[in-house]
């Protein structure tokens, strides 16, 4: 697999980033679900919790999957 040159990115870097995207929507998707819970205040902990989820989301579709893709 070839690098992409600069100011252009090939298919598969392509992919890695709209991948990449939707983890972190994911993340932020379930930051929003958390929020709407009446019992649950994350308050200022909310980016922390982002990032937590998205890479938790990224965590368990790499140990689902597999590595090897």
């Amino acid at each position: 697999m070839e690098n992409s040159k600069s100011f252009k990115l090939n298919k598969e870097d392509l992919k890695k980033i709209l991948k990449g995207s939707v983890i972190a929507m994911g993340g932020a998707g379930i930051t929003y679900v958390l929020g709407i819970l009446d019992y649950i205040d994350v308050g200022y902990m909310t980016p922390l919790i982002v990032a937590t989820a998205s890479a938790l989301l990224n965590f368990a579709q790499i140990w689902i999957r597999g590595q090897a893709q």
